[in-house]
């Protein structure tokens, strides 16, 4: 089952990968060489166009020496609550269905 990010959502946790990288100094040609990806896919997380998948979010929170339990938390929280939104939403919706 594939979850639809809210667009708010894409941008939390883009903003929270940019202040890691910049917190290590890092630029984004640099860590898409680590990574053997484009800058573009670098930049796409960052601005929020895209959620890195958990293997990359994995990689990026040993590069950034940021603790894995509390960054992939951090993502977990916001996909949980953008779920949890949907469900309710959803739960609304098949509600009006059977008036």
């Amino acid at each position: 089952m594939q979850v639809k990010v809210s667009d708010k959502v894409k941008i939390q946790a883009g903003q929270f990968l940019r202040e890691c990288r910049k917190a290590k100094g890092y630029t984004q040609v640099e860590v898409a060489r680590h990574f053997k990806v484009s800058q573009q896919m670098i930049n796409n997380w960052e601005a929020g166009r895209q959620i890195p998948s958990v293997d990359y979010l994995t990689k990026v929170a040993v590069l950034y020496g940021v603790n894995q339990k509390k960054y992939i938390g951090f993502f977990c929280d916001i996909l949980k609550e953008n779920f949890v939104k949907g469900i309710k939403k959803n739960k609304r919706y098949h509600s009006k269905l059977k008036k």
